[in-house]
Formats: C-alpha cells, sequence, structure tokens
C-alpha cells in the first residue's frame, strides 16, 4: 500500500495526501471470479456503509507509516483523517456485490495555468481482500476514467503515484505506463500516466 511520512504529508495538497491506491498486490479472490465480475456493480458513493468500508479500509492499509521518526496516535489518527477527507471532498465510486460495498475510487479532476481540464488524478484505489484477483480494480478504475472524461471534454490523461513498486503490472495491465519518480523523505515515489483519449485542437479554441 502506499505511505507517505508526515513531513511529506504537510508538503503536499490534500487532494495528493493519498495519491495512490491503497490497494496491496493482488491475491487469489475468495468467491469464484466469474461470480464477482457478474454480480459487481460501480456506482457513486452516497450510503453511510460505504463511508464505513472506505474509513475501516484506509484504517486496515494505512496501519504502518514509513518514517524515519516514531508516531504518535495522535498523529495516526490525523494521517486517517486526511485520507478520509480526501474521500470527501473528491469523486467517489464503489463497487458492490450482492449488496456490500467491497471496493472504491477516489478521484479528481487538475486545471492547468489557463483554467482547463486536461488531466485526471486517481488519489486512491481500495479493494477488499476476499475479491481481489477478480478484475474489481479494474472495473473502479475504468469507471474512474470514464466519468472524468464525461466531466470534462479536453481530458486526455489519468495519473497516478505509487511508492510500491509491486503494483507497477497491475496499472500497466490498464495501459499506465512509468513516466518517472521522485525522492521522498522514506520512499521513492513513482508516477504512471495513461493516455486515455486524444482531443483535436480545434476543441481548445472558442
Amino acid at each position: 500500500s502506499v505511505m507517505f511520512s508526515m513531513r511529506q504529508l504537510a508538503t503536499k495538497p490534500m487532494a495528493q495526501v493519498a495519491a495512490v491506491a491503497a490497494m496491496p498486490v493482488m491475491k487469489e479472490a475468495a468467491l469464484c471470479p466469474c461470480e464477482i465480475k457478474k454480480d459487481s456493480e460501480i456506482i457513486d458513493c452516497f450510503a453511510q456503509k460505504d463511508e464505513k468500508f472506505i474509513h475501516q479500509f484506509i484504517k486496515d492499509n494505512y496501519r504502518h507509516l514509513a518514517t524515519a521518526e516514531p508516531v504518535s496516535d495522535a498523529v495516526k489518527k490525523l494521517h486517517y483523517k486526511m485520507l478520509q477527507d480526501s474521500c470527501a471532498y473528491n469523486n467517489t465510486k464503489v463497487c458492490r456485490i450482492n449488496g456490500d460495498t467491497v471496493g472504491y475510487v477516489t478521484y479528481l479532476a487538475k486545471k492547468n495555468l489557463f483554467g482547463n481540464v486536461r488531466k485526471g488524478l486517481v488519489a486512491q484505489l481500495g479493494v477488499d481482500q476476499s475479491v481481489r484477483g477478480a478484475g474489481i480494480g479494474k472495473k473502479l478504475m475504468l469507471a474512474a476514467e470514464q466519468d472524468l472524461m464525461n466531466q470534462h471534454p479536453l481530458l486526455t490523461k489519468v495519473e497516478l503515484m505509487i511508492t510500491d513498486e509491486r503494483l507497477e503490472p497491475f496499472y500497466e495491465s490498464i495501459g499506465y505506463q512509468s513516466t518517472g519518480s521522485f525522492e521522498g523523505v522514506s520512499a521513492t515515489t513513482f508516477i504512471m500516466v495513461k493516455k486515455v483519449r486524444d482531443v483535436p485542437i480545434s476543441a481548445y479554441i472558442r
């Protein structure tokens, strides 16, 4: 999972605190993958049970912070709250199977200097361990990308950041490419970008 030191958190905008992917390496699904795909649905997050799932997932997967110094309970609580706020203030979609929430994705649009939205950012992706490996993560990512394109006609790319190299094959499998990295206080962060469509130059002329 992605982890930032509190020193890193202090220098990043709220929207990028969790960037990205609280989804550990895929494991075999507890249910039949074909049944999961058939019964799963992607919807906008609005129910209390969705919020409860997200908050619990964050607590379970961000339990250990990548810090060089001891972390107090107060600091951990602040970290959790920042991650939770990321879901509250950004677009969020959840995946449900037979009414139960099993995954979520949060994302936002990034404006350029001219006020146009040409790039989206996936802030968090989380899938319950019981259904990993059944395509839920891919389904959530595609839903986020499509929503960003629907909302912003000039958007051409979607970006995410990871600190766990083991996640790269998953994102590469759905079209993301590594474009660089930067050194944090305690971890290297890798930037991955996907071109989701071409937009003609004429679209930028008002």
